[in-house]
């Protein structure tokens, strides 16, 4: 089963534009990570909690599809 929490995703640092990789989950749970050029604090912030409905839904989709791909081959 995919799980889309633990997928990268890259980021620039809002201070240097240096490119930082960050998995889903860190945003989903508004979490700190740091620039390892500039050393600068990010906090990640969920805005109207559309990455946690998002990454809920998809969730949610996948297992339909999965769902369905095993009564296919029945």
């Amino acid at each position: 089963m995919i799980n889309i929490e633990h997928h990268w995703l890259e980021i620039n640092c809002p201070n240097c534009k240096y490119g930082i990789s960050i998995k889903v989950q860190n945003i989903k749970l508004e979490e700190i990570c740091y620039c390892h050029n500039c050393k600068k604090s990010i906090q990640l912030i969920d805005s109207n909690a559309s990455a946690y409905t998002s990454v809920n839904t998809i969730d949610e989709e996948f297992k339909k599809l999965n769902k369905a791909l095993k009564n296919l081959f029945k």
